[in-house]
């Protein structure tokens, strides 16, 4: 059980269950592994490295977003020792730790981290290659998160057109792509040909993992949202209700992925005028957000927002400007100044102000209205 050729097993065995959706298993099988290679190898080894590295995403896919940076930190400074600053192993690994810094929502760095492993890829392998569509991707959604949405589409639609290519149209890695691509020109405005494409990515997903599977999940919540903003508020509520079964089934009740579905249902139930179940789901996915994040991080501010915006529903203007003036704080610190988040909640805080004085004025003039 403690030899080099059987960790290497564990680490397949590991990934293996990582495909299937079980990353505490992946997690501990990993773990293992590391154990083995730092006995046999040291701390200072390739093999060590690459499973440092392979654990790290394991820890991100459970919401660990500090561990996994903290793991592929040290992956990175091992393959850069053992390859150079210009091998794909040390491109595939600066990709990884690009996507965590996303996670931590430090999105440059994601930007800067991910466009060096683009380079790399590029040089080594072509602008054709499944590795460089990978972090085209990636790069796009990064640059999604900055509120380059032009630049997103632009770059997924690359990653697409070289995923159908090799892989072929029915292919996960054409799901992923598709469903990013689908939120890209959801960004843009164009919310028929988010849900085409989403809708394309869930039948992938559902024939290749199981319509009980995390990535399925994830595409349902994108799914019921671009349904959600073409107005169909039903359909919407019954994707997220969907989504939060098996995200609480896979990662609990208490995991960033679950925050995400709860704060999506809770503008569903918004949209169908129910602001009290809004305003609840919403202040779970905050308590997450701010446990998992802090509460200095954009996933943070984005439930603050949206938070907000059921207290508006509610009448509660004094709650409106708190939560979105904290949530303008946060963004002014992680976006540039004319992001649309910014200018989104500029607008909310200016129209909260103008109702709150508006109300203020009229109760001064005729008194609380009998009810």
């Amino acid at each position: 059980k403690d030899h080099p050729e059987t960790a290497i097993t564990l680490a397949n065995l590991g990934n293996a269950w990582s495909s299937l959706g079980d990353y505490e298993k992946q997690k501990d099988h990993l773990t293992r592994a590391l154990e083995i290679f730092e006995k046999h190898y040291g701390k200072d080894h390739p093999s060590t490295g690459g499973t440092l590295g392979s654990l790290g995403n394991a820890w991100g896919s459970l919401g660990d977003y500090e561990k996994q940076k903290d793991l592929l930190t040290r992956a990175i400074e091992i393959d850069e020792k053992h390859y150079g600053k210009d091998h794909p192993q040390t491109g595939a690994t600066l990709a990884n730790l690009g996507n965590a810094w996303g996670n931590l929502g430090d999105y440059e760095k994601q930007k800067d981290h991910l466009t060096r492993a683009l380079r790399i890829f590029e040089k080594h392998y072509g602008k054709d290659h499944p590795e460089t569509a990978i972090t085209l991707a990636n790069l796009g959604n990064a640059l999604g998160s900055l509120g380059d949405y032009e630049k997103k589409k632009d770059l997924l639609t690359r990653a697409l057109e070289i995923f159908e290519k090799h892989y072929g149209k029915d292919h996960p890695q054409t799901g992923a792509t598709l469903a990013n691509l689908g939120n890209a020109w959801g960004n843009l405005g164009d919310y028929e040909k988010q849900k085409d494409l989403l809708t394309r990515a869930l039948r992938i997903f559902e024939k290749h993992y199981g319509k009980d599977h995390p990535q399925t999940a994830i595409t349902l919540t994108n799914l019921g949202n671009a349904l959600g903003s073409l107005g169909d508020y039903e359909k919407q509520k019954d994707h997220l209700t969907r989504a939060l079964e098996i995200n609480e089934k896979h990662y609990g009740k208490d995991h960033p992925q679950t925050a995400i579905t709860l704060g999506s249902l809770g503008n569903a139930w918004g949209n169908l005028g129910d602001y009290e179940k809004q305003k609840d789901l919403l202040t779970r996915a905050l308590e997450i957000n701010e446990k998992h994040y802090g509460k200095d991080h954009p996933q943070t501010a984005i439930t603050l927002t949206n938070l907000g915006n059921a207290w508006e529903s509610l009448g509660d203007y004094e709650k409106v400007t708190t939560l979105l003036t904290r949530a303008r704080s946060i963004f002014l610190r992680c976006y540039p100044p004319n992001h649309p988040y910014i200018l989104q909640v500029n607008a909310a805080l200016i129209l909260a102000s103008k109702i709150s004085n508006s109300a203020t004025i009229q109760q001064a003039c005729f008194g609380n209205p009998k009810r």
